[in-house]
């Protein structure tokens, strides 16, 4: 098992940062339209009004987020 790390989010977690939140919302809730649209552009829905995501990285691999 790899060390992980934490770093500031980068454009190219996209993806990683949509699926990780995506898999627990459907796990303990449901995902609505709101969820759907921060999910899938949060530089605009989270960063460029002043907020911020952090990444959980071990190894290579993005393994929780936190925003």
């Amino acid at each position: 098992m790899s060390e992980v790390t934490f770093r500031l989010f980068k454009p190219s977690d996209a993806s990683a940062f949509r699926e990780l939140n995506e898999e627990w919302i459907r796990e303990l809730f449901t995902l609505e339209e709101k969820d759907h649209e921060v999910l899938g552009d949060p530089q605009r829905c989270i960063l460029d009004s002043g907020g911020a995501i952090i990444m959980a990285i071990e190894g290579s691999r993005a393994v929780g987020s936190c925003a």
